[in-house]
């Protein structure tokens, strides 16, 4: 049978369609190795040739007779473009047969790749990267999706066999057909094979099958070759050259090329106007140099751009733009390229192709030469040589032109004998084996050992290999101290000498064997013990709680529900789902807003601003597993709804415009009346009052009035008034009192059913799109088998809660488990307590509580519970002890009184100030004193009170002040760093002795503990340094704040786009290269259109960093992110140089970094662009490990940070502030939640619940406290600094100095001391001397800095040097409403203009009605007409019009010095330009002589500078004083 009819009928009718008038030989070939055998097949032939149809065509006959229940073929593709391309065509094949087509790559949406996963089907095109990523990150679907897989077909096979991508394609299909338990056929695709029969051979292996390698006779072809030779022009050593005229070229040239081009360039240039033709280039670099010369080209000669740009780190949409464009015919552009275009892609009638230079191999000049002569066009290529032209006196082999050469041999090397590169198949790729291996096991999750027992080293000593143990612990730092103590004594027992030894085995075990060898096998296995663990491959395994939980599911996964080869998020990639699902709902809400969700984010965006959005949705995205067992508790949130409507006591039909016309309409008009006449009768606040009432009364008591109704009867505050009247007021009307507090009682129960109704609804807005944002984040979890953490301790608790299979999963967990070891467990949350207590369920009931010992060892103190915003609760652990108190017969309750770290003064403070009962509220537990011991006895200490830096005169003064305006004087904070900055320089110098060890003091010895990271930290920073202090700086750093990082990440994007100048010189600047300043001036002066890149290449004296920036450009095309980098830290000495210049501690930063770049990696196809996208939205922080540092440095942490640290100095600065309790919008959890979206909401359940969690946290801010005094073994030392308002009885200042007094002792300055002497002799102890750390030796380091040139320090005229105005104080009459008038009026005139709408006013109007709480309807509408009456006022249209910007940048020189400011708003016409400055909590001028001369100065630089952008054109400056909504011109 012909092929023609075997193939199916649509197969037929697409040929037919195509006006084909038979099949080609290759065509014919494969359709019979295809349809009558069983063999892979290998298909060559030349470019255009039609080997995809070959292909496909008997593939999808076969398709369309026995349709696969799977993914049937597989086509890999080397390249993106290749497989979009491939894509097309095939949809336009498969579309009658209903054949899905799918692709699968980096640039493909997430909404297609789902669609696969849930109807796997048809054809799947894909890269070899990303069926590594599939294989493993979806590796629990490789079974559904790949079940039926019949082939696979791998296009341009060539490409893939020159290097190790053609192992790893091959190892891939392997594992795939292994794990879905295929075996596919393989059909290989290339023009280019230089040895067919070993690419057969290798194509086979593994398949048992031969490969069939059809022969083809070719037919001849002509090609159009053309190669020109060009000498890369200098213009200015060229101008009185001569350049020889090339031979005649296939075709004249359509354009003429602007003086001095470039002459290769220029003869691209000259010939491919009109024409649709493709410029290959061998790097991206020269990709994009040369479009960027072309497009230059096309401007100076005043033509259209004709020429795009395509290579591998383009935007997916750039690429396909211009894919998009090149295969309209009716488009006759030049796309400059890389090899991107270059495999198998048709892009349709192309005249031409050019090449500059030669390629590096003939396949590539093949792959080339036929992306041209298709539809019937002969072939065509144009080389274009460039060289640099050799020096007059120069000699051979310098004068040879290479270039040239290489393209001859490379052309005639196929015409002559058609030799082709053959696959290196030779090699061993141990590599390759390494990744692929690395690859399988991280597909199939981590193999974890049974958890075993908790006497670590008893087990050891009885022979247990380490590798056999699993420590079980809470918290990632209990591990790591764990393993260092583990090895720390191991590392002891094997240098130690013999009756050390016998005395560490004697405690460890209690008896030793009496035989005498029985001991000495003890010993000997002691000692070699240390060794064993160093031999073991990864260490000892030490497990925190949520790899205990993750063991547990990965054992029991069908009894949990959960997929078997789920993998762990870490918080950032949980975040990124999270942020992924949120933009998803937003979409779809956008699509249908009519949706229950849809109304939801409608109600919200009406009530709240634009920054309060994001914190509903991530207050939801925090508590989703509390919202999820809500939701399981109660049905669903309709019913979560119906119960707070019966909390709040809510009908469905109640609304606040029913309640209010309601309410109106009960009012006794009669009583009104009386009560306007007389307050009418008193003085002005009831003449006030009266007016009110008259208007409501005149109006007919309509509902919209009900807010001035109510303010006659209640103070802003909204309490009724002390007195209803004044003494003529009750003269006219003695019972107005009873009246009056008889309709504000009526007025205040309406404003709490307000309240509940607007609660109501605000919680069910966000119950409703909690519902759906969780649904969607459980769902992706769900698609893509992923768990984050806290998943693993819920789904574990809710495994080992549900009977129905606990008793199973406990069985066979029982069998490992005798004792339970709880460390910190104060710090444990409900759910982790559960776990335990499911555990443990059979030590003490059944067959577990038998003759085995089982024991269950808590070791935690409830003082030290300061980590409740993890879910610690030291209720929770009360709770527990009394239950295993409850349950076991023989329960041991331990109180350590005794303290070992502190001295006597200081336990003596920590006890005198915890015996106040108020103090010890939430401190102590039920019944318990607060008493410590101190081992230490006769050790000196002492306690010192510092007195509370006050504010001086004038400073804080204006606590209304924005932040980013200069303060005249200095702050407390700042005098309290630098006090403590001189303290400890004074005692390091002053060898002050550390009485109890009889030493001087050191840095190291103090530790500055802190509430949390603020502005005082830096300050601190910064005074320590500037007194010479060593500072180890602060204990948690943002990564994205260090320079390092940023000079690492502007290196990357220089890598990405060399031509970016301003990026390449901040990496030229950076300590990787070091240029400075003057280096930078002459690259980039006079370079006129050049990129700095370009003038760096040509200047000799920047050789060698030019050299280096190149071969990184060269690794970015094919190396991943961590290698890249890797290579610049080590080989290059980038963390030897940061070190040099930054110091030792930015090398906490450079290791995160590197750590990101293998984290993106197991997420993402390792691009670098992805990579950098993917930091730079990210904020990491870092937190330093201080105490592993051996420097003499002092530490500065937080409190929380410090836990299970000591110091023998601390120093306690941060001591004034309270922890806020304010009222406030956000999730308030009972047993159900609510949302109030401001403090107004708050009804009686809200406050409550409130109240309870204020309680809460002043009690976990006295355990901070605490946790902060018992930090110190030696000296204490507690100061602080206050603002304006006075510190409060709460703090932790006010505490101590209360406690204080009766135990200390006054200074003269001041200071209260209490001191415990020295009793006990100890020895002189005088620290080594310590190692001085290498430095690097810089003689500007002892000297002075040069003065700052004038230029260096930006201006910025709305900061100016001397003083402003003074504010308008909002403590003056009428000052906080103008004040927040004004800034209500600036953002209306900010946004307002750009509004396309025809009623703006009742824009106006809403915007007021959410942002102007506390102003009357009357100040609301006062500010709408003013704001109105400039926007539609003729005379300043031009300020507010189409030409009109708001908040503009300008920067520039004016009298010698950098102007750095933002125009309020600017206006361009052609012949002046408008210039308007908001003045907003300023008093306004009435003239303009009476503006402050600041004010002047500011528009008169604004008016220099913009004379200079905007030569010729009048600049007009005007002030807008919003505090009058009125303008003014400053000429």
């Amino acid at each position: 049978m012909r092929a023609f009819d075997r193939y199916a009928p649509f197969v037929q009718e697409y040929i037919y369609q195509n006006h084909w008038e038979n099949l080609r030989s290759i065509q014919v070939a494969a359709a019979d190795a295809i349809f009558n055998t069983d063999e892979n097949v290998l298909l060559t032939a030349s470019t255009a040739s039609g080997k995809t149809e070959a292909a496909f065509f008997p593939i999808i006959t076969l398709f369309s007779e026995d349709m696969p229940s799977s993914v049937g073929c597989i086509y890999i593709g080397p390249l993106k473009a290749l497989i979009n391309d491939q894509f097309s065509r095939l949809n336009d094949l498969c579309a009658e047969a209903d054949i899905p087509v799918w692709h699968w790559h980096g640039d493909v949406a997430q909404s297609h790749k789902a669609k696969l996963m849930r109807h796997p089907s048809g054809i799947l095109q894909i890269t070899p990267e990303s069926l590594e990523a599939l294989l493993l990150h979806k590796h629990a679907a490789i079974a559904k999706l790949f079940g039926d897989l019949r082939f696979v077909v791998i296009d341009e096979v060539h490409s893939l066999l020159r290097g190790d991508r053609g192992g790893q394609t091959l190892c891939l299909i392997e594992r795939l057909s292994r794990i879905a338990g295929v075996n596919p056929r393989r059909i290989g695709l290339s023009a280019t094979i230089g040895d067919p029969e070993g690419t057969g051979e290798f194509l086979s292996l593994g398949t048992g099958r031969k490969t069939i390698i059809p022969k083809i006779d070719a037919k001849g072809s002509k090609w159009r070759l053309s190669m020109e030779h060009f000498y890369v022009k200098d213009v200015q050593a060229a101008e009185d050259k001569q350049i020889p005229d090339a031979l005649p070229v296939l075709e004249e040239k359509t354009d003429d090329a602007p003086a001095n081009a470039d002459p290769g360039i220029g003869y691209i240039f000259e010939h491919t106007r009109g024409k649709k033709c493709l410029v290959f280039v061998n790097s991206r670099e020269e990709c994009e140099m040369v479009t960027t010369t072309l497009r230059h080209y096309c401007e100076l000669n005043h033509e259209p751009d004709r020429f795009l740009v395509h290579h591998g780190n383009l935007s997916a949409s750039y690429r396909e733009t211009a894919e998009g464009i090149m295969k309209d015919d009716s488009q006759y552009m030049t796309t400059v390229t890389t090899a991107t275009l270059e495999l198998g892609i048709d892009i349709g009638r192309l005249e031409r192709a050019f090449q500059i230079d030669a390629p590096w191999t003939v396949s590539s000049f093949l792959q080339r030469m036929g992306r041209t002569g298709r539809r019937e066009l002969p072939p065509e290529m144009w080389f274009v040589i460039r060289e640099d032209e050799p020096e007059v006196r120069a000699m051979l082999p310098t004068t040879i032109p290479w270039k040239l050469l290489q393209g001859i041999a490379l052309v005639q090397l196929y015409l002559e004998e058609r030799w082709v590169e053959p696959p290196r198949l030779d090699r061993l790729p141990f590599s390759l084996l390494y990744h692929q291996t690395m690859s399988t096991l991280a597909s199939c999750g981590e193999l974890s050992p049974r958890a075993l027992a908790d006497r670590v080293l008893r087990l050891l000593l009885n022979g247990v290999p380490p590798g056999r143990i699993l420590c079980l612990t809470y918290t990632k730092a209990a591990a790591v101290e764990m393993s260092s103590r583990i090895a720390g004594r191991l590392s002891r027992w094997a240098v130690a000498g013999d009756d050390d030894l016998h005395k560490e085995l004697s405690k460890l075990l209690g008896s030793l064997p009496e035989n005498h060898k029985d001991y000495a096998r003890l010993e000997a296995q002691a000692r070699k013990l240390f060794a064993i663990l160093l031999d073991t491959p990864g260490g000892m395994k030490i497990q925190t709680i949520h790899s205990f939980c993750q063991e547990v599911l990965k054992r029991f996964p069908l009894e949990a529900k959960v997929s078997p080869y789920f993998e762990v998020m870490d918080d950032r990639t949980a975040a990124e789902a999270m942020d992924d699902i949120k933009r998803a709902l937003l979409q779809k809400i956008e699509t249908v807003p009519e949706s229950r969700a849809g109304q939801a984010l409608a109600y919200l965006t009406r009530n709240v601003s634009e920054f309060q959005f994001p914190n509903i949705m991530n207050s939801i995205a925090a508590g989703r597993n509390k919202i999820v067992r809500l939701f399981a508790a109660y049905g669903d949130a309709g019913a979560v709804i119906d119960e707070l409507s019966r909390r709040l006591n809510v009908g469905e039909k109640d609304t606040a415009e029913g309640l209010t016309e309601a309410f109106m309409a009960k009012i006794d008009r009669a009583e009104t009346l009386r009560l306007i006449e007389a307050w009418q009768h008193g003085g002005v606040k009831d003449k006030a009052k009266a007016e009110k009432l008259a208007a409501v009364s005149e109006a007919g008591f309509p509902a919209e009035m009900y807010e001035n109704y109510k303010t006659a009867f209640l103070t802003q505050k909204g309490e009724p008034y002390a007195k209803a009247g004044d003494r003529e007021t009750l003269k006219h009307y003695a019972a107005l009192p009873e009246s009056a507090a008889a309709e504000a009682e009526r007025i205040l129960a309406l404003e709490d059913k307000l309240k509940s109704v607007r609660l109501l609804a605000s919680t069910r807005a966000v119950l409703f799109l909690a519902e759906d944002l969780i649904s969607g984040y459980n769902r992706f979890k769900k698609v893509h088998s992923k768990m984050d953490y806290e998943d693993l301790i819920v789904l574990t608790r809710a495994l080992l809660e549900n009977r129905a299979v606990a008793d199973w999963v406990l069985f066979k967990l029982d069998g490992g488990i005798d004792h339970v070891l709880i460390d910190e467990a104060q710090d444990t949350s409900p759910d982790q307590w559960a776990i335990v207590k499911a555990l443990t369920a059979d030590f003490f009931a059944g067959e577990g509580a038998g003759e085995a010992v089982r024991t269950v060892f808590a070791v935690g103190d409830r003082k030290q519970s300061i980590y409740s915003f993890q879910g610690a609760d030291p209720r929770g652990f009360d709770e527990m002890r009394k239950y295993f108190a409850a349950q076991s017969a023989n329960f041991d309750q331990i109180h350590l009184d005794v303290s070992f770290r502190s001295t006597a003064a200081v336990l003596d403070t920590v006890n005198e100030l915890f015996r106040d009962g108020a103090a010890a509220k939430g401190v102590a537990g039920e019944g318990e004193d607060i008493a410590h011991i101190p081992f230490r006895f006769g050790d000196g200490g002492k306690v010192e009170l510092w007195p509370l830096i006050e504010p001086e005169e004038g400073e804080n003064k204006d606590i209304w002040l924005p932040p980013v305006e200069r303060r005249g004087s200095e702050s407390t904070s700042a005098r309290l760093a630098r006090q403590i900055a001189r303290r400890i320089k004074q005692s390091v110098e002053s060898r002050d002795i550390l009485v109890s060890q009889n030493r001087p003091v050191r840095y190291k010895d103090f530790m500055i503990l802190v509430q949390r990271r603020n502005a005082f930290v830096e300050e601190m920073v910064r005074e320590c340094k500037n007194a010479g202090v060593n500072v180890a700086g602060i204990d948690k750093i943002r990564l994205l704040e260090q320079i390092a990082i940023q000079d690492l990440i502007a290196l990357g994007q220089f890598l990405l786009l060399p031509n970016d100048d301003l990026t390449l010189a901040t990496v030229l600047k950076s300590p990787l290269f070091g240029l400075n300043d003057d280096d930078l001036f002459r690259l980039c002066y006079g370079r006129g259109t050049a990129t700095v890149w370009a003038r760096l290449g040509k200047d000799e004296k920047y050789a060698t960093v030019y050299g280096i920036l190149q071969d990184l450009l060269d690794k970015a095309d094919y190396i991943r992110p961590f290698e890249l980098y890797g290579y610049v830290l080590s080989t290059l000495g980038g963390r030897k140089k940061f070190v040099e210049r930054m110091g030792y501690e930015v090398e906490d930063g450079l290791d995160e970094f590197v750590n990101l770049t293998l984290a993106y990696e197991q997420e993402h196809v390792p691009t670098l662009q992805g990579f950098i996208a993917r930091i730079k939205q990210d904020e990491i922080e870092i937190k330093r490990e201080l105490e592993q540092s051996d420097a003499d440095v002092v530490r500065i942490m937080t409190v929380h940070g410090s836990k299970g640290l000591q110091a023998p100095i601390v120093i306690l600065p941060d001591t004034v502030r309270v922890v806020g309790t304010k009222k406030e919008g956000g999730l308030l959890w009972d047993d159900i939640f609510y949302y109030p979206l401001t403090a107004g909401d708050y009804e009686k359940n809200c406050a409550e619940i409130k109240n309870r969690e204020a309680e809460l946290a002043l009690e976990e801010y006295r355990r901070l406290l605490y946790v902060a005094l018992t930090r110190a073994e030696d000296r204490l030392c507690i100061c602080g600094y206050r603002k304006k308002n006075k510190a409060s009885d709460e703090s932790w200042y006010e505490l101590c100095r209360r406690c204080f007094a009766g135990i200390s002792e006054k200074k003269s300055d001041g200071t209260l001391v209490y001191e415990k002497a020295q009793q006990l002799t100890v020895k002189e102890n005088e620290p080594p001397a310590e190692k001085e750390l290498p430095r690097p030796v810089f003689s500007w380091i002892s000297q002075a800095a040069p003065e700052e040139d004038a230029l260096s320090r930006p201006y910025t005229p709305s900061r100016p040097d001397d003083d402003e105005q003074a504010l308008a104080s909002p403590l003056g009459e009428n000052g906080n409403s103008r004040y927040r008038r004004g800034r209500l009026i600036h953002k209306l005139l900010q946004f307002l203009p750009d509004v396309r709408s025809a009623d703006k006013r009742q824009i106006v109007r809403d915007f007021l009605a959410k942002e102007a709480y506390g102003l009357t309807a009357d100040e609301t509408e006062r500010i709408c007409g003013e704001v109105m009456s400039l926007i539609e006022n003729p005379r300043f249209s031009a300020l507010f019009g189409a030409n009109s910007r708001a908040e503009v940048p300008i920067m520039g020189v004016v009298d010698g010095r950098i102007v750095s400011a933002q125009v309020d708003r600017l206006a361009v016409f052609d012949d002046r330009v408008l210039v308007v400055d908001f003045k907003t909590n300023r008093p306004a001028a009435e003239k303009v002589a009476e503006v402050p001369s600041v004010y002047i100065r500011q528009l008169g630089a604004y008016r220099k500078l913009l004379a200079e952008v905007y030569p010729g054109r009048k600049i007009e400056t005007w002030i807008l004083w919003t505090d009058t909504a009125r303008l003014m011109e400053i000429a």
